[in-house]
């Protein structure tokens, strides 16, 4: 029976897809007299295309309306799919400034040949701080922070800020080599750091599907015998299938 169910569910699946909102199925199943066999039929019922008249946009104050409709896979005037709903919910969820999105018909229970399309969406908080402070044997007090601005401009461009120190002491130093070779740098060129600064562009002309990033990194890292300085700028295409 459970087969059954499960291939009613994909031919009301098939039929949503192609724009039938309200079409159902209906099955019955003829035993064979020993009732070994079965003859399973499947009723079903289309009703009319369902057609998307307009878009409503639900929760989102601080994310720009006409961004959000860019990432829906549907227009007004389009005929309604339960594909395009789970397509446009995925996009939008890459914008990265929503907790939670829902795309749904309004009225669900109400059938017609016309309906309003509701987006629900949720945002996360616009901007958070994140610090940490730490002690390793191998790197001494270390300190980090973590800034971030999750939708600059309405836009879902995003801002991640990151700075993190450390600082080995010399009573913490058992390697006499260690601390032979640490002795004559300056307070600066012992001072560990990790920073780097990111800014993420999730809509760049080329569709909901492609992102940029463009990276900054500063690092200062301290070896046994020597010590390296790195600068580098990253910009990065992502593209998510």
């Amino acid at each position: 029976l459970q087969g059954i169910e499960d291939a009613k569910n994909r031919i009301v699946e098939y039929y949503q897809d192609r724009g039938y909102a309200y079409a159902g199925v209906a099955t019955n199943i003829e035993l064979s007299p020993d009732r070994t066999r079965g003859l399973v039929k499947f009723a079903v019922q289309e009703r009319d295309l369902v057609f998307i008249d307009d878009i409503e946009i639900e929760g989102a104050s601080r994310t720009g309306h006409s961004l959000i409709l860019q990432r829906l896979s549907f227009k007004k005037g389009d005929v309604y799919s339960k594909a395009k709903i789970r397509s446009s919910e995925e996009q939008l969820a890459t914008l990265g400034t929503f907790s939670s999105t829902s795309v749904a018909l309004a009225d669900p229970e109400v059938v017609s040949r016309h309906k309003r399309l509701v987006v629900r969406v949720a945002e996360y908080p616009s901007q958070y701080i994140d610090p940490k402070v730490g002690f390793s044997t191998g790197e001494g007090l270390r300190f980090a922070v973590e800034y971030g601005h999750r939708n600059i401009g309405s836009l879902a461009i995003g801002l991640t800020l990151r700075v993190q120190l450390s600082y080995l002491f010399d009573f913490m130093i058992l390697d006499s080599t260690v601390l032979r070779n640490l002795a004559p740098l300056s307070a600066s060129e012992r001072l560990e750091r990790r920073n780097s600064v990111r800014v993420s562009f999730p809509e760049i002309g080329l569709g909901p599907l492609v992102s940029l990033g463009i990276e900054a990194v500063d690092v200062r890292d301290n070896q046994r015998d020597f010590g390296l300085s790195r600068e580098a700028f990253v910009p990065s295409l992502t593209y998510r299938p």
